[in-house]
């Protein structure tokens, strides 16, 4: 049941907001990322992207989008950069009107040398969480988002 006096509204809100604390949570952690593969050309969203590529194989855009929760526009404007730095190529689709993506191996060497400053930025996201509350959180999103622990 709402609440008739404006100020409680605003105090409830301002302080149990699920989705203004998560999305405070996720620029300061996902600045943690960015600040640390930042020299190698790429945010925390890109390597994702390509991370995402990699494990499907090929992939349609529709597919990345769903699994990353990116909208399309966001996608394609990330994709153009990983595409011109040549770590995506762009493939015709089966029914030769969509295209697939796929990995290049100059991704997939970028990946590698990304993963040593992915990995201080793990261990960065997790010493800001605490480690309890970093697995909480990684297992929330898979239950969320895959239906699984």
């Amino acid at each position: 049941m709402s609440k008739t006096n404006p100020v409680d509204n605003i105090e409830e809100i301002a302080e149990n907001c699920v989705a203004a604390r998560l999305r405070s949570l996720n620029r300061m952690v996902s600045g943690i990322y960015d600040v640390s593969i930042r020299p190698l050309g790429l945010t925390i969203s890109q390597l994702n992207i390509l991370v995402v590529t990699g494990k499907l194989g090929t992939a349609k855009p529709k597919d990345i989008c769903s699994i990353l929760q990116l909208g399309p526009s966001t996608l394609s404007r990330n994709v153009d950069k990983l595409v011109s730095n040549g770590w995506i190529d762009i493939q015709p689709g089966e029914d030769g009107r969509a295209h697939v993506l796929k990995l290049s191996i100059r991704g997939s060497e970028t990946i590698g040398r990304a993963y040593p400053a992915w990995k201080k930025a793990q261990e960065k996201a997790h010493a800001l969480l605490g480690e309890e509350q970093a697995e909480s959180i990684v297992a929330i999103a898979n239950q969320v988002a895959f239906g699984k622990r």
